[in-house]
């Protein structure tokens, strides 16, 4: 078993919109003590993700540039680009960086970051 490549693919399984829309498989995914840091600088818990995700049926990402590495002993590290699209329309570039941490009898993600990429002229 390739424990960073299992990661990485809850990760984009995470970026999905059937998974999104699920709050049950969002519940599994991600850890009760989650902590969410956005591109504009405020902190989500796990609740406040729980009621946002399942209302974003026009969100769709496109992710590039997946690194990860083994950071301690069950606990993965995974940052990525990422460029977001409502309704089909780009609105947003971002550098992000996840925590995903071997609990409970699974993998689950406990932080996240997410920077937004401002475009040079």
């Amino acid at each position: 078993m390739d424990i960073i490549q299992d990661v990485m693919s809850l990760e984009r399984r995470l970026l999905t919109p059937e998974v999104r829309a699920n709050r049950e498989m969002l519940d599994l995914l991600i850890a009760d003590d989650f902590v969410e840091v956005g591109a504009d600088g405020r902190r989500f818990g796990k609740d406040e993700v729980l009621k946002r995700l399942p209302q974003d049926a026009n969100v769709r990402f496109e992710a590039t540039d997946f690194e990860a590495r083994l950071v301690a002993d069950n606990v993965v590290l995974i940052t990525f680009a990422t460029e977001k699209f409502v309704e089909g329309v780009s609105v947003r570039k971002s550098l992000r960086a996840s925590l995903w941490v071997y609990k409970r009898s699974r993998w689950q993600i406990v932080y996240h970051q997410g920077t937004r990429v401002v475009e040079s002229a």
